[in-house]
């Protein structure tokens, strides 16, 4: 990954925002951050939130507004330079055949 777009910045904060809420539940590992545009031309940030462990703990309507707790926390890294975030988990299990359809995203892993 690069530091120059803020794909380690915006890796280590979505890690951390996840392990502050389920702390050993689960394995978030890769993260993958890439930036993309829309059909209208705004940029915006791809999550996707690559995990092991049990999927009903994810609570939905938690993880439903990580967008809203991400927010602040990349703007005070100055991280602003896209539209929105559009952002997903994947079980671990799936994960490959994910990536064969999405090669362009930048893992980040601690």
């Amino acid at each position: 990954m690069t530091e120059k777009n803020g794909t380690d910045a915006i890796g280590a904060v979505v890690k951390a925002t996840l392990m502050e809420r389920f702390k050993d539940d689960f394995v978030f590992e890769p993260i993958c951050i890439a930036y993309e545009h829309d059909r209208d031309g705004d940029i915006y940030l791809r999550i996707t939130i690559i995990f092991d462990g049990d999927q009903r703990r994810l609570v939905p309507s938690w993880t439903s507004s990580l967008e809203r707790l991400l927010y602040p926390k990349l703007m005070e890294l100055n991280i602003d330079h896209f539209d929105y975030i559009n952002k997903g988990f994947v079980e671990k299990s799936e994960w490959d055949e994910v990536m064969a359809n999405q090669p362009d995203q930048e893992e980040f892993s601690l």
